[in-house]
C-alpha cells in the first residue's frame, strides 16, 4: 500500500484539470461516453487524490497515451479499462 505522501493534493489535481480543460475534452472526445478523466479521492488519505483516466478499448488507451505521455501536465495518472 502506497503511503499518503505518494499521492497528490486534490486541490492541485483539480487546478491542473481546470487549467487544461481543453485537453481533458480532447481526451474524452476520443470515444465519447466511454473515456472519462476524473479525480479519485484516496479515502485513507484526507485531501489526497489521484488522477484517473477510464477507457473502453485498447485503441482508446493507445490514443490517450500518445496524447498524454508519461504524465498529465506534471501529474501522475492511472488508466484503467471499464
Amino acid at each position: 500500500m502506497k503511503p499518503c505522501s505518494s499521492f497528490t493534493e486534490r486541490s492541485k489535481i483539480q487546478q491542473v484539470l481546470n487549467q487544461q480543460a481543453s485537453m481533458v475534452r480532447e481526451i474524452e472526445g476520443i470515444h465519447p461516453g466511454q473515456v472519462q478523466v476524473f479525480v479519485q479521492d484516496i479515502e485513507r488519505c484526507p485531501g489526497k487524490a489521484m488522477l484517473e483516466i477510464a477507457h473502453a478499448t485498447e485503441e482508446d488507451r493507445q490514443k490517450i497515451e500518445q496524447m498524454v505521455g508519461q504524465q498529465f501536465y506534471g501529474l501522475s495518472y492511472r488508466m484503467f479499462n471499464w
